[in-house]
């Protein structure tokens, strides 16, 4: 598995499996709810792809062979605002792996002494503390 920034011709691909993973994960256990529209606003490729060309929002992927299985994006202030890894590959350390990167540009990068997330939903806040957030 390969971990790398995306270009913005694969931010599409990225929104595609962020999608994907919430649909299965979130929309269908929470029906409802303003956090649902908050998503589908902000996966909207073209916004997507414009903060990154403009250097607000950087976004990587891990990749099996030429299939995309987990995607992160943060943006240039250090706020983690994606995380999303193929339900087929959770739990292969994918995650953690897309956060490192992400706390390793941040810091190198972007010269920022810390990254932050809000954990939505809620119970995946165990994760984030796992993975280092407090």
């Amino acid at each position: 598995m390969i971990i790398r920034r995306l270009t913005n011709e694969e931010i599409p691909q990225a929104c595609e499996l962020a999608r994907g993973v919430y649909e299965i994960a979130i929309r269908r256990n929470f029906p409802g709810g303003e956090s649902h529209a908050f998503f589908d606003e902000y996966t909207d490729e073209e916004r997507l792809c414009t903060e990154a060309a403009q250097g607000q929002l950087f976004m990587w992927g891990a990749c099996e062979g030429n299939m995309l299985v987990g995607v992160c994006a943060m943006t240039i202030q250090g706020h983690i605002t994606m995380l999303y890894v193929h339900p087929l590959h959770v739990k292969k350390g994918i995650g953690k792996k897309l956060l490192r990167k992400a706390r390793i540009f941040a810091r190198m990068e972007l010269k920022l002494q810390q990254v932050s997330v809000n954990a939505v939903p809620a119970y995946t806040a165990g994760y984030f503390r796992k993975a280092g957030f407090t």
